[in-house]
């Protein structure tokens, strides 16, 4: 097989920022490791996360996002993109 380029991307429970890491793959083995960046999340951004985190603790149903888990899930996608 040939080898296929992957990114992976991490946002880590310590709500610092995203990781990147660059890979070439042939689907069993790192062929090549690339670049890696990291985006800090600003302090807003981890003040959003923390109380997401503290409201999700009280959902009965994991697909919801009331209050303001859907700005929080919007927002870390938002910085997923950015970090690529």
């Amino acid at each position: 097989m040939q080898p296929a380029t992957a990114i992976g991307l991490m946002s880590g429970t310590s709500h610092d920022g995203v990781d990147v890491a660059l890979i070439e793959t042939d689907g069993e083995s790192i062929t090549r490791f690339g670049g890696t960046s990291y985006r800090a999340y600003r302090g807003e951004e981890r003040a959003l996360i923390r109380q997401a985190m503290s409201e999700a603790v009280q959902l009965g149903n994991r697909t919801a996002r009331p209050g303001c888990l859907a700005q929080a899930e919007t927002m870390v996608t938002a910085a997923h993109a950015e970090a690529v």
